[in-house]
């Protein structure tokens, strides 16, 4: 009786890995390109950064200038005493209102993002080039497995073994040389931040949290790191993969067009997942399943890479980033309230000096102002960070950066399966996307019930009573109440579009492979299906 066949493919392993070998050879290279050239450029980046504040800085100073200039000209043409008396008051309300863009604590830390170790730069440059080499010769590689060229299994083993000279070597200089200068240069600018609000044991422990989660990055990518490149030494050494190369006698030379494209299902037999009716004549096609396997491990890597693992990474370090940034707040209202009575003595001398009336009165009016003028709030910098370590949401975020990578991790899995055409790779797909599809909708009723209504509640009270304190602010749209209703709202829509988003990839999955004939191409013999014959 006949089976539900389709042509055998002794080749499978090799093209597997080929196609493997492309993907992660492009991501790869891409992820090199951005990386390492974006580490090498940051301390020139940070220095941009600091001097664009102080330009900006030097452009509002320059604004007001001009603005008490004007003010000045108004009030020598003024005709009554009235009118001199209200632009005077008008230009030492200016005075007393100077905006400060930065503290003296941030543009110093900017200023202190200084390398200038060149062993710093050889290590990422020289990871950046061996990386475009080795990459760009795993992607070629990869062409050469697709077309079954045995040039290509040379190629691959060779670049898989200096893969693996290439990652112990980087790590090693990651330990002995790079990180010792990160942390040079952490220590330098945590010194210069001034960090008055922060006990000595808040920054040792700080400090020891980072370091450790600098242990458990490094140690976490040497091993990742280690996988694919153990796996291709040894997939590419396996006996099918060399028969399918021309290099070993096949254990099971059968020619391919042996096998009929398409057969009925039997009448009778174990078939009663599928139903024989359901799958009867029904033509195999290949494409739909490899393609959601190919696409299923970029989408995996991409969402490990880019949401789950930051996303842990962040949770993590919240309890070292709420400390520092409120530190950073009274460092900077101390600064705000230095310099608020440093113009107030600087008026009073003014008054003090003044030989003219004219000079006495905008003295005295100057002091007044500044004298019923609060010093500026500090800028929120904690607020995001203590909204996201509320006890609300901290375990939201822990849940899914933890179930994230877990489904992830399971769909880079059966998709591994799906593009060898495995019953086992369909049915894990499968699963992992029903879960998906369960989990988007508890993330969406605790994100919308519980999660956004948190943020924005924070975010939106810690806003709103810094804008209120600033005086060239308008009062209009900017209170608390208003500003935690559009918080509210802002976090709420944008989960809900983010979620709405991520259901598609789990949604197409699941339509792609309940198709019959993707069905038929994974459930037959030597696939993990069911031999029915």
């Amino acid at each position: 009786m006949s089976s539900y066949a389709v042509r055998r493919r002794p080749d499978s392993p090799p093209r597997t890995l080929g196609t493997l070998n492309i993907v992660f050879g492009i991501i790869a290279l891409c992820w090199g390109l951005c990386n390492d050239t974006m580490l090498m450029a940051l301390p020139t980046l940070m220095q941009l950064a600091g001097e664009s504040t102080t330009t900006t800085q030097r452009m509002l100073d320059e604004k007001q200038r001009r603005t008490l200039e004007s003010l000045k000209e108004e009030e020598a043409a003024a005709k009554t005493q009235a009118e001199k008396d209200r632009l005077r008051k008008a230009q030492a309300s200016l005075r007393a209102s100077k905006v400060v863009v930065t503290s003296t604590a941030q543009t110093e830390m900017l200023s202190k993002f200084q390398i200038h170790d060149r062993r710093f730069f050889v290590h990422y440059a020289t990871a950046l080039v061996t990386g475009l080499i080795l990459n760009t010769a795993m992607i070629v590689a990869g062409v050469g497995l697709l077309r079954l060229r045995p040039w290509g299994r040379t190629l691959s083993l060779w670049v898989a073994g200096l893969h693996i000279v290439r990652l112990v070597a980087m790590t090693a200089s990651m330990v002995v040389i790079v990180g010792p200068i990160w942390t040079a240069m952490s220590a330098s600018m945590t010194a210069a931040t001034a960090t008055a609000g922060m006990d000595p044991e808040a920054i040792r422990s700080t400090r020891e949290l980072n370091r450790a989660i600098d242990i458990a990055l490094q140690a976490g990518m040497f091993v990742l790191g280690l996988i694919y490149p153990i796996v291709t030494l040894w997939l590419l050494n396996t006996r099918s993969s060399l028969a399918a190369l021309g290099l070993a006698k096949s254990p099971e030379p059968l020619p391919f067009d042996d096998w009929p494209a398409s057969a009925p299902a039997p009448s009778r037999g174990p078939a009663a997942d599928v139903g024989p009716s359901k799958l009867a004549g029904v033509l195999p096609d290949a494409r739909g399943p490899r393609r959601i396997g190919i696409l299923g491990i970029i989408i995996a890597l991409a969402l490990l890479m880019t949401c789950n693992l930051p996303s842990m990474i962040f949770t993590a370090f919240l309890p070292a980033y709420v400390p520092m940034m409120r530190a950073m707040e009274k460092t900077q209202a101390k600064q705000f309230a230095d310099e608020r009575l440093r113009g107030i003595e600087e008026a009073r001398a003014k008054e003090a000096a003044a030989r003219t009336e004219a000079e006495w009165a905008e003295a005295h009016a100057e002091v007044q102002a500044r004298e019923a003028t609060p010093p500026q709030p500090p800028q929120p910098q904690a607020m995001f960070f203590e909204a996201m370590d509320d006890r609300r949401v901290k375990p939201y975020l822990w849940l899914d950066a933890a179930t994230g990578i877990a489904l992830n991790v399971a769909m880079f899995v059966g998709a591994i399966g799906l593009i060898q055409l495995r019953e086992w790779g369909r049915k894990t797909s499968n699963w992992v996307a029903a879960i998906k599809v369960l989990r988007i909708a508890a993330a969406l009723a605790l994100g919308v019930g519980v999660v956004a209504p948190a943020i924005g509640l924070a975010m939106g009270d810690s806003l709103g009573k810094f804008l209120a304190q600033m005086p060239t602010v308008p009062r209009r749209g900017t209170s608390p109440a208003e500003l935690k209703k559009f918080m509210t709202i802002g976090w709420t829509a944008g989960l809900i579009v983010f979620e709405l988003l991520a259901l598609v990839w789990p949604v197409i999955v699941l339509w792609v492979l309940s198709r019959p004939g993707a069905r038929a191409a994974c459930q037959r013999p030597g696939r993990g299906g069911r031999d029915l014959s």
